[in-house]
């Protein structure tokens, strides 16, 4: 019931915005109906069905603007993390299974070259692999200034951890300051994220990344290094260094194919905000002195109608053979707004059933209506 009501609220908000509002008012989203089924060698097999709803509003008046992301899931399960800012709940906890995610800011243009953000936000580096969501978005400051060959942001986020888990005022804050910009036939930038957890003494983690984007002949190249620097009093995590290096060849073989590469070193457990493989369907873990090989593929078959395939083609972790993967999917275009994607998952658990991973299929449908 809350969550019928908060659509109603959503839904009532965009219907009478125009007059409400003295401001320009406009709205966005898609809704997605999707469907799992998991079979396992070791743990019980099952499926699920899950939906969400996603609406993107904004009010704009002369210099400054309301936006409201608000996403509605019903299983805790789609999302698979908090990373969009909002609420911050624990997806495994007990009575999360309804989940309301919700971000919003207002920005003001102070000048043609600087904007200030306030509100419930999170932000991202370049690739979820080396750092997903840093910042908890549940109160972020962000200044913007254009140097004209860079973009300059700072970013301080203060997330009231103490408060909601009951060990008092103490908070988890996380600053960051990141500059993107081009230099001659390359697309970089830096970022350097430092986050000081008040609730546990002397337990901080830090970030310095640094990415480049750039074309050799027809073959786009992406480059992504992360220093990761952790003082983990529970002695789990110490640091390490993450490296990424993609290549498009879409340029050279007239369909799209990209082969990546990821390598981390003996120190290395996760970045300290996410721990997202995100590359194929079920695999999703980083994880210390890992070489992992990845592959993805698109092709066209009509205007409407796409296949693909993503696959983990090696991953050697601590000289052992760790999971590796292989997807196939399709999606059709019915309209401009309806689209549905579909696909099948394997995974070989290889040396990796050893320390808990099993071999696992997975089928999967998702219905997408934009609006």
């Amino acid at each position: 019931m809350k969550k019928i009501s908060v659509i109603l609220l959503a839904l009532a908000i965009a219907a009478f915005a125009v007059p409400a509002f003295a401001g320009d008012v406009s709205m966005d989203g898609e809704y997605t109906f999707g469907g799992e089924s998991w079979s396992n060698d070791v743990s019980e097999d099952y499926g699920l069905f899950y939906d969400e709803l996603d609406l993107n509003i904004d009010v704009t008046s002369g210099d400054v603007k309301f936006h409201w992301d608000v996403e509605i899931a019903d299983d805790p399960w789609f999302d698979k993390s908090d990373d969009e800012g909002g609420l911050n709940t624990d997806d495994t906890a007990p009575g999360q299974d309804n989940k309301l995610v919700d971000g919003w800011y207002v920005k003001w243009q102070a000048t043609d070259a600087m904007f200030v953000k306030i509100g419930e936000f999170g932000w991202d580096g370049p690739n979820n692999l080396v750092t997903d969501g840093p910042g908890g978005g549940s109160g972020t400051i962000n200044v913007n200034y254009d140097l004209e060959v860079a973009d300059l942001n700072f970013y301080l986020s203060r997330d009231d951890e103490g408060a909601r888990t009951g060990l008092g005022e103490d908070d988890i804050t996380t600053m960051a300051v990141m500059a993107e910009g081009t230099i001659g036939p390359v697309d970089g930038g830096l970022l350097y994220t430092q986050t000081t957890n008040d609730e546990v003494d002397d337990e901080n983690t830090s970030l310095v990344e640094v990415w480049g984007m750039f074309d050799v002949g027809p073959v786009g190249i992406m480059l992504d290094y992360g220093s990761v620097g952790a003082d983990d009093n529970a002695g789990v995590t110490d640091g390490g260094t993450v490296l990424l290096a993609d290549f498009n060849l879409e340029g050279l073989l007239g369909f799209g194919l990209n082969i990546g590469m990821v390598q981390t070193n003996e120190d290395y457990d996760g970045s300290p905000y996410s721990d997202d493989f995100d590359v194929v369907k079920i695999y999703g873990d980083e994880l210390p002195d890992a070489m992992m090989v990845y592959v993805g593929g698109e092709y066209g078959l009509t205007d409407a109608l796409s296949i693909g395939l993503d696959a983990l083609v090696m991953n050697d972790v601590d000289s052992d053979d760790g999971p590796t993967e292989i997807d196939v999917w399709g999606a059709y275009s019915f309209a401009d707004n309806v689209d549905v994607e579909f696909g099948y998952a394997m995974q070989t658990a290889n040396d990796g059933d050893a320390v808990g991973y099993e071999d696992q299929d997975l089928m999967w449908y998702e219905f997408v209506f934009g609006f």
